[in-house]
């Protein structure tokens, strides 16, 4: 009797990548409740370096900031051991300035997500704020179709995904309306 095997190809899977989108504008130093001395951005530092250690080691991500404006502060970096404390160092370093315009945020986070290899890959946003856009686009609708366009525009082979994620009892329309519709 003999015994063979089947042959199997073995193919890599997806790159998984995220973009934390954080909010640093001057509401961000505020606190949830009195008698607790962290303020909004340094909760958000705590879960940031909370996600960097855990993020699989071989997935990718990018820092967003957005307040008046919004920039890369790091761009898409591969999470080894090098990668993950340069992306501890640069949440570490946040601090609040300005006003809150998520539209630039959002923008800025898919540019994040811009691939120049044209290969696939599973794209999250998990974007972290305190409160409702007060400066660029503030209406939902007007900015999902903005967000869609972008996507497109970039030549988006594939969704990317959006999490949202707000500190207190508050969930702004904005925030709400994008998210997948459960029937």
């Amino acid at each position: 009797m003999k015994l063979t095997g089947i042959s199997t190809k073995i193919t890599s899977r997806i790159p998984q990548r995220y973009v934390l989108l954080i909010d640093v504008s001057g509401s961000m130093d505020n606190q949830i409740q009195s008698g607790d001395p962290r303020s909004l951005l340094q909760r958000m530092k705590v879960f940031g370096s909370l996600f960097v250690e855990t993020i699989k080691t071989g997935s990718w991500l990018s820092i967003v900031t957005f307040s008046t404006n919004a920039q890369i502060i790091l761009p898409m970096t591969e999470m080894n051991k090098l990668g993950k404390a340069k992306a501890k160092n640069v949440i570490h370093s946040l601090e609040t300035l300005g006003t809150t315009n998520l539209s630039e945020g959002l923008y800025k986070a898919l540019d994040a997500t811009k691939n120049i290899n044209d290969v696939i890959t599973k794209d999250c946003i998990i974007l972290f704020t305190d409160g409702a856009a007060n400066e660029g686009e503030t209406d939902a609708e007007k900015l999902i179709v903005q967000y869609q366009r972008k996507m497109l525009q970039l030549g988006r082979k594939n969704a990317v995904h959006l999490a949202t994620i707000t500190i207190g009892n508050y969930q702004p329309l904005l925030l709400a309306e994008p998210s997948p519709k459960r029937h």
